[in-house]
């Protein structure tokens, strides 16, 4: 049984937005029980690997694709929503993964590493996440998988 094009090219748009929000419940799985130290090691790792790793490909990814296919058949208005997707997930990305290696510099008072910076990344890549809507086809699937990766890399640095 052989499927349609479209049907596959569909399939494709779920694998990235499923396999991420398999990571954001298993990051969310340890931070709300206790489990094995070695099994919430492996998880916050891996979740902080892709966070670190797969967002930014991701991102290009969806800006290509939004590029090349989906911006001429996108209202101006749902386009420039899409975009700015795009650049507030990159901006949200970019201001966590500075703010954790100038924090490993020691360079960062203990007041910056508080509560109200954690929270601002987080209800920011929300917003990111929000926005995504607006996009189409494979480019809203990228997104919405790299924002819910960002979401999953920040819980993997929340100790409770």
């Amino acid at each position: 049984m052989s499927g349609s094009p479209t049907s596959i090219a569909r399939i494709r748009n779920f694998g990235w937005p499923l396999a991420s929000f398999a990571v954001l419940v298993a990051m969310t799985a340890v931070l709300s029980s206790q489990v094995a130290g070695k099994l919430e090691v492996a998880v916050r790792h891996f979740a902080s690997a892709l966070g670190l790793a797969a967002v930014p490909v991701l991102l290009l990814l969806a800006f290509r694709n939004w590029m090349t296919k989906e911006r001429a058949q996108l209202s101006p208005w749902r386009s420039g929503l899409g975009l700015s997707s795009i650049v507030v997930l990159s901006a949200v990305w970019l201001f966590y993964w500075g703010m954790l290696l100038v924090a490993s510099m020691g360079a960062l008072s203990h007041s910056f590493r508080g509560s109200e910076w954690l929270s601002l990344v987080l209800y920011s890549s929300l917003l990111g996440f929000v926005l995504t809507f607006a996009l189409r086809g494979a480019a809203r699937s990228q997104a919405i998988s790299a924002a819910l990766l960002i979401w999953a890399s920040i819980q993997a640095s929340i100790y409770i």
